[in-house]
């Protein structure tokens, strides 16, 4: 779904494929591996700002949870079959089809 504002602006984009109720944490996290640590930290300050529920330590648990993102891809990868996924989180975590770790690049 494509979010349009009056003036015909796309102001969002939702993504209900793997649509569930989580650790919001997980969704800030992928922002902060793209933006960084003091861009999430303005998104934050907007997203209380806005009204959203801000908790002590937030930033800090956002960015544990990235840590942990590989993990995550896994299981969604094979809880839910797909194989892109599942090539997916291999990348991650830096192994092949076999466990076997990727070569360094």
């Amino acid at each position: 779904h494509i979010l349009i504002n009056p003036d015909e602006k796309v102001t969002g984009l939702l993504d209900w494929t793997e649509a569930e109720v989580a650790d919001p944490a997980a969704d800030f996290a992928i922002y902060c591996a793209c933006f960084g640590e003091p861009a999430l930290e303005d998104l934050i300050e907007h997203y209380r700002t806005a009204g959203g529920r801000v908790w002590p330590r937030m930033q800090e648990h956002i960015v544990e949870t990235l840590a942990a993102y590989p993990v995550l891809i896994a299981l969604f990868a094979l809880k839910s079959g797909l194989p892109d996924y599942m090539e997916m989180a291999r990348g991650a975590l830096g192994v092949d089809e076999n466990g076997e770790d990727l070569p360094a690049q």
